[in-house]
């Protein structure tokens, strides 16, 4: 575990003095990221919650939202179907829609 003086956290795999594989990022302010790093830079699959109960459960790359995702708003049950592209929703699914991309 490594702890910043901000209180920010990190619980996880390192490799070179790098975040690198599974794990948790807390920020002080109550954000958190859990899933994958390369070389300190979120990548692959993670969740991305923020303290108001929103949350991005999705892909990543280079740091950046990057391909299908799950998008939950604050306070709110519902969710929603995306495509994002470097940071930037594309699109927004109905759950019939997502069927044949995950397949």
């Amino acid at each position: 575990m490594k702890i910043w003086k901000e209180g920010r956290h990190f619980i996880g795999m390192w490799d070179d003095g790098q975040m690198n594989g599974y794990g948790k990022y807390v920020w002080s302010d109550g954000k958190t990221y859990e899933g994958q790093y390369l070389n300190d830079t979120k990548e692959g699959f993670g969740v991305y919650s923020w303290p108001d109960g929103r949350t991005y459960c999705g892909f990543w790359k280079d740091g950046k939202q990057h391909g299908l995702a799950e998008w939950k708003a604050s306070g709110s049950n519902q969710i929603r179907y995306g495509q994002w592209s470097e940071g930037k929703r594309l699109k927004w699914f109905n759950i019939d829609e997502t069927r044949p991309l995950q397949e």
